[in-house]
């Protein structure tokens, strides 16, 4: 005999880890966007025999998360130009234990990632030189891949600022130059600031990384990552 099953339940048993988040109303509202566009895929393979990818499910419902609210002080991820590769970038760093850690994610110009990669740093505790050594890595990265159109993002406007040609300050002048000789070797190019809130994937993926040792940040195939990504943005 099969068992009924509350909706209210279900919806308790969702939210109930994210209830003394610091970011629980953020966390909560994607949990619903992620539902409502589980749910128009659903009727989609129902009523129009229309099979919708699971990942264009949920990149769908993250631009409409970071599209959602009125604040017009915030600033909200934005994919590039067709045939563009997005490289965000960020790092976090705990002074503490004498460690930092970067992130990079690559999205299309429909916001699904291509590729990704984390690093740690042992002893390197200065956040404006791990932001230096995230960038360069999206970098080595969109050029480990071949791609040839490139937009490199990030929240730290000093990096992007001394790569536009301003001071340099002295502490990242020889990562700044080697970016600039990597920059060379992609065709088109770019280096944009974002504001923190259009850069939460990067942000979240640098967290975890520095938070958990056992995160295993290897390439892995993009449906895996993708599922994987929400669990460990909402488990931050």
């Amino acid at each position: 005999m099969n068992q009924s099953v509350d909706i209210k339940d279900c919806w308790e048993e969702l939210i109930g880890p994210l209830r003394h988040h610091e970011e629980r109303k953020s966390l909560i509202q994607l949990a619903v966007f992620l539902l409502w566009q589980s749910w128009k895929s659903r009727n989609a393979l129902i009523f129009k025999n229309q099979q919708i990818d699971v990942l264009e499910t949920i990149s769908t419902a993250l631009r409409h998360w970071e599209d959602f609210g009125s604040n017009s002080n915030l600033q909200f991820w934005q994919p590039g130009p067709p045939d563009f590769v997005k490289f965000n970038f960020d790092a976090s760093v705990d002074r503490s234990k004498s460690k930092g850690a970067s992130a990079v994610i690559g999205r299309n110009s429909i916001g699904l990632p291509l590729v990704w990669r984390c690093k740690k740093f042992r002893h390197i505790v200065e956040p404006l030189v791990i932001e230096a050594l995230a960038c360069g890595e999206a970098l080595l990265l969109a050029i480990d891949k071949g791609f040839q159109s490139v937009i490199i993002e990030g929240d730290c406007l000093v990096v992007i600022q001394s790569l536009h040609g301003q001071a340099i300050p002295l502490e990242i002048q020889g990562i700044i130059g080697d970016i600039s000789e990597l920059a060379s070797r992609i065709p088109t190019i770019s280096f944009v600031h974002v504001k923190g809130s259009g850069n939460k994937a990067a942000h979240s993926l640098a967290s975890k990384t520095l938070k958990n040792p056992n995160f295993i940040y290897k390439q892995i195939h993009n449906l895996i990552f993708f599922m994987y990504f929400i669990y460990y943005f909402i488990n931050i």
